[in-house]
């Protein structure tokens, strides 16, 4: 009687005889194996699986392996996200409480309410509900973002350095108040480019107010649109690059990859206000273009932001179809 292998699954036995090829066994090595003399004929049933079926149990374990940790990653960047989002709203509604809270003392007490002194308090308050306000805006986005897929845009055909000018109007004042010099410098003759204007100017504000925050008074915020000739590269179109630039704390090799995905946010020493989803946002947006955007960036040097726009006539929906 031929020795055989049994395959212990939770399926039904599967045999092999002992001149079986090695490379099935090895590839069955994450299975039990044990020796059977006394069942052979129980076992060489006909009807139960082939070896081939077990190997391919095998590969589907694994993959289901790497799926349950993909979920346990997401779920821990959730959870992370989530702690990140209710101390982001906690905070600044504390300031709003406390200056809601003397008012109301005042009033009760009939106190004479002294405007110069509420009036650094309600300027703290304004600014927390606007904090807490550009945060559920941003968690709407990207909620939005997500179920759409590919955002739905309204092109035009404009030049970048209308979105580069409207936001420096918009963000010249942030910038003031942080201590940043904000400045664009802007190549000449650069071609129109297909944009949502609306959209385009969000993820550019993005990458500038990112700037803004994470630099230094003193330091400084630049503004780049320039144009680059890529066809000569064999490329299907050239690109218009609208890149920010700023002299803040930069991050670390480890931390660059990252930069762009939901829920993440760099461990910058004391912790900024905002959960990383402006980043994951702009991601989106440029590729809703038929873009991209990228970073470049040195610890404690600063970092470069640069979004990638195709050059033509078509807009990236006609592109897609053509």
């Amino acid at each position: 009687m031929n020795e055989n292998l049994v395959l212990l699954t939770s399926s039904p036995a599967i045999v092999f005889g002992t001149d079986t090829e090695p490379n099935l066994i090895k590839a069955l090595s994450g299975y039990e194996l044990i020796e059977n003399k006394e069942l052979n004929s129980v076992l060489l049933n006909p009807n139960w699986p082939h070896i081939s079926e077990g190997v391919e149990l095998q590969k589907r374990l694994t993959e289901l392996q790497d799926k349950l940790g993909e979920l346990r990653e997401e779920g821990r960047l959730k959870a992370s996200f989530i702690n990140a989002v209710v101390h982001d709203i906690r905070s600044p509604l504390t300031v709003v409480l406390g200056v809601l809270d003397l008012m109301n003392e005042d009033i009760k007490a009939k106190r004479i309410i002294d405007e110069k002194y509420y009036h650094s308090l309600l300027t703290d308050a304004l600014r927390s509900c606007r904090e807490v306000a550009d945060l559920l805006n941003d968690m709407l986005e990207l909620s939005k973002m997500t179920k759409q897929g590919l955002l739905a845009l309204d092109f035009e055909p404009m030049s970048a350095v209308e979105i580069v000018e409207s936001v420096m109007q918009v963000a010249s004042g942030a910038a003031r108040q942080a201590g940043v010099k904000l400045s664009c410098k802007i190549q000449a003759n650069l071609p129109n480019v297909q944009l949502d204007r609306k959209q385009m100017h969000r993820a550019l504000m993005n990458l500038v107010g990112n700037a803004i925050k994470f630099t230094a008074s003193g330091g400084s915020v630049t503004i780049r649109a320039s144009f680059l000739n890529e066809k000569r590269r064999d490329a299907l179109c050239d690109y218009v690059l609208i890149a920010v630039t700023d002299t803040g704390e930069g991050l670390a090799p480890d931390e660059a990859p990252y930069v762009f995905d939901a829920y993440w946010q760099a461990q910058n020493g004391k912790r900024k206000a905002g959960t990383g989803l402006g980043l994951a946002i702009v991601k989106r947006i440029a590729v809703a273009h038929s873009g991209n955007v990228s970073v470049r960036s040195q610890k404690g040097k600063g970092s470069t932001f640069t979004i990638m726009i195709p050059v033509g006539d078509e807009t990236p929906q006609e592109m897609a179809n053509g």
